[in-house]
């Protein structure tokens, strides 16, 4: 029986005799009885099916975890209804929210039907704090890590600002504190736009490149290009306004789970809580949201979580006409803590696949006096407003 399937990233053709969860773990499938969508996997044609045709089919076929070793039309339709498709057509699949949610849909530039997910209820919202509170609060199980994180974490800083050749005096001191790893075996790499831009160009193509075009704010840009680059390459991304307080990062490497930084926010006081407040098991108030930042974001390359959230944001932008779209849920935290709601109740296994970072504030301690944060660079006072500059 299916378990979960792996959102797209990219697209590439698998050959009609194999499927796989991973590059190099390939076997042998009912053919005559796939359904073939545009798919991801881990890996590359090339690299990981050997098959005939492999790189020439020009066609994709829906794979995915299952016990029995082969996928069947019957494995296809249970996955989709537990799920939810979001868009799809003979040569492009994805998910977002659940099949009850959609509402309407549109047509891409290359003629797929794109089905736009409804806003989410405040029930919705409820249920994903909830469920992220629980993960929370449960102490982090062992066992062996999904398939999917069985390479490392490259030992890699990202950093991201939009206009290298505008960069703020007290901002380059923060990221200077990151590099300053490069002396104990850390390379240290800075994007700006153009940058980022030539990067999913290169790595992702010409759908993820229109949806960083949407990105209509510095923020967005950093929130996706994030995705885009740990969902490649893997990494350590952290926020250009964070600084390294010098305490040892090496065992942030030691194994391949997400490791993300757990968040709550309390309406009454319209504040932060403080992370020994509301990590107590049992602690509650519903006032409270509890979500995850995706800020830092520590991961091996193709991780499914992280996997998930760029393909939805993806279609979020992809989807995103008239008013300018809300960045926090498009491409930030809201986007990202959905993304590990919806694989957790669809059956995903989650405990073995993240890290919680409890203590980031031993870590890195975010600058919050940046003279940037007084005029439209600051996503608060430009969310869903056109930026210049």
């Amino acid at each position: 029986m299916s378990r979960v399937f792996t959102p797209i990233l990219t697209e590439f053709s698998f050959c009609k005799g194999c499927f796989g969860v991973k590059a190099g773990t390939l076997r042998p499938s009912a053919v005559g009885r796939l359904l073939p969508v545009a798919t991801v996997g881990f890996g590359s044609a090339s690299s990981g099916c050997h098959r005939q045709g492999a790189a020439r089919s020009g066609q994709s076929y829906f794979y995915s975890t299952i016990s029995s070793g082969f996928i069947t039309r019957e494995c296809v339709v249970e996955s989709l209804a537990r799920s939810g498709v979001s868009a799809f057509s003979n040569r492009s699949l994805e998910r977002a929210s659940p099949v009850r949610t959609l509402k309407s849909q549109h047509h891409s530039k290359k003629g797929t039907v794109i089905m736009k997910p409804k806003e989410d209820t405040p029930e919705d919202h409820r249920r994903r704090s909830d469920f992220i509170r629980t993960l929370i609060q449960s102490p982090t199980q062992g066992g062996p890590f999904p398939l999917e994180c069985a390479c490392g974490i490259p030992r890699t800083i990202v950093q991201f600002w939009h206009r290298r050749d505008q960069l703020p005096s007290d901002v380059s001191d923060c990221m200077k504190s990151w590099k300053s790893l490069e002396s104990h075996g850390f390379k240290y790499l800075l994007f700006d736009q153009e940058d980022a831009k030539q990067f999913i160009s290169e790595k992702l193509g010409e759908r993820h490149s229109r949806a960083f075009e949407k990105c209509y704010h510095p923020a967005m840009q950093s929130d996706y290009f994030r995705l885009c680059y740990i969902s490649v390459e893997g990494g350590f991304y952290v926020d250009a306004d964070d600084v390294y307080l010098g305490t040892t990062i090496d065992n942030l490497f030691n194994d391949s789970r997400l490791k993300i930084q757990p968040l709550c926010y309390d309406l009454v006081s319209e504040s932060m809580l403080e992370s020994t407040i509301f990590t107590i098991k049992g602690a509650y108030s519903p006032d409270w949201i509890f979500y995850f930042n995706n800020n830092p974001l520590i991961s091996p390359p193709h991780h499914t979580i992280i996997n998930r959230a760029l393909a939805q944001s993806t279609l979020l932008l992809e989807c995103s006409t008239g008013d300018l779209p809300e960045i926090q849920s498009t491409t930030g935290p809201g986007n990202l803590s959905k993304s590990i709601f919806e694989l957790g109740t669809a059956g995903a296994e989650m405990k073995s696949s993240i890290h919680i970072l409890y203590n980031w504030e031993n870590t890195a301690s975010t600058e919050w006096h940046l003279s940037y944060r007084n005029d439209s660079r600051n996503w608060r006072l430009s969310n869903k407003k056109q930026h210049q500059g």
